[in-house]
């Protein structure tokens, strides 16, 4: 916000000033996403009084026109009006995204190695690209690729714009905090970025703590990640995308591999989906969670142009010659029949 400085939110001296400035608090935005328990970590003022930072930081944004003051229906529907929707073209995956990925959300996506996690997410940032808008990779486990990503979008007569991709590499969950605290905000305002991928968060966490030892304090980083991240897709307007792996079951009812993370992670997400792989490049896309549909099964392929509704290219270009045939001749047929 132009103009703003930290000294006139009430209660905030230079000595306060100096300690946000420190932890990456300089904005209205800043406070909203970190929210008042870390607001009071970092200023060592009591939870209370941090809280009443936070919401004279959202009023000075609303009076400014954001929709960020949601204490009513009214101002819910303000905030929906700017959702965005990023669909893959392809059908059965639109149908099980309700018309495509949405900002204001947060996902969960996951599968075994070789799924198809990272290539939906790259068809997913074509479709982004497409608006001149761009994506934010954060790589947890050292699999992106861009050539794979410059493939697809030219498969999808998309030009590829690599300044349209911003892009890290972390291998440390504080590493994950620092640029999620210090980056976010200013690659959405500056760098246009409309979709966040966090490729493998989980596995990431995984290998920091080991054992039940360190059950407890691997859930707490890992709600603190969360809770930053559903906050930056709710109130700027973002989408943002965790691909997460698998592990086995041992209950011989139920599904043969679980998502892991556990409850903390399913809970704070809006969406969960599945990926399984059949024979040969064909996927099951199963919809696990969602606010609006029931679970259910969607079939699509992997295909030089990422995730695809046929086996290949070649098929659907035979595809599309069959159909603008059948086009051609359902209109001389219409043509005909207006002759006397």
């Amino acid at each position: 916000m132009k103009g703003f400085k930290l000294t006139d939110l009430e209660g905030i001296g230079p000595a306060k000033e100096k300690k946000l400035m420190d932890a990456g608090i300089n904005t209205p935005m800043d406070f909203i996403i970190r929210g008042a328990k870390e607001v009071s970590r970092v200023t060592d003022i009591a939870v209370s009084a941090a809280l009443v930072l936070v919401h004279n930081a959202k009023k000075q944004m609303a009076d400014g026109g954001k929709p960020v003051m949601l204490n009513s229906l009214k101002m819910l529907g303000e905030l929906k009006k700017i959702q965005t929707k990023y669909p893959v073209d392809v059908e059965e995956i639109d149908r099980a995204t309700n018309g495509g990925f949405e900002t204001q959300s947060m996902y969960e996506i996951y599968g075994a190695e070789g799924a198809g996690k990272t290539q939906l997410t790259f068809s997913i940032t074509s479709s982004v690209m497409k608006n001149n808008e761009s994506t934010w990779f954060i790589d947890c486990e050292g699999t992106f690729t861009e050539e794979r990503l410059e493939q697809i979008c030219n498969n999808r007569d998309i030009e590829y714009n690599p300044d349209l991709i911003q892009y890290d590499l972390v291998t440390d969950s504080e590493d994950l905090l620092y640029l999620i605290d210090t980056k976010a905000l200013d690659v959405s305002t500056n760098h246009n970025v409309k979709v966040i991928v966090i490729d493998g968060l989980i596995g990431l966490i995984r290998m920091q703590y080991h054992g039940r030892g360190e059950l407890a304090d691997r859930q707490d980083t890992l709600k603190r990640i969360l809770i930053k991240l559903r906050n930056l897709a709710i109130y700027n307007n973002l989408c943002i995308i965790l691909t997460n792996q698998v592990m086995s079951n041992p209950d011989p009812f139920g599904a043969k591999t679980l998502a892991v993370g556990g409850h903390v992670f399913g809970h704070n997400v809006k969406y969960i989906y599945s990926i399984t792989k059949g024979m040969k490049n064909n996927r099951t896309f199963r919809l696990i969670k969602s606010p609006s549909q029931p679970q259910a099964d969607y079939i699509f392929y992997l295909t030089e142009e990422g995730v695809s509704e046929t086996e290949s290219i070649k098929k659907k270009k035979k595809v599309e010659e069959l159909d603008s045939q059948l086009a051609d001749s359902q209109g001389l047929i219409k043509k005909d029949l207006l002759i006397d």
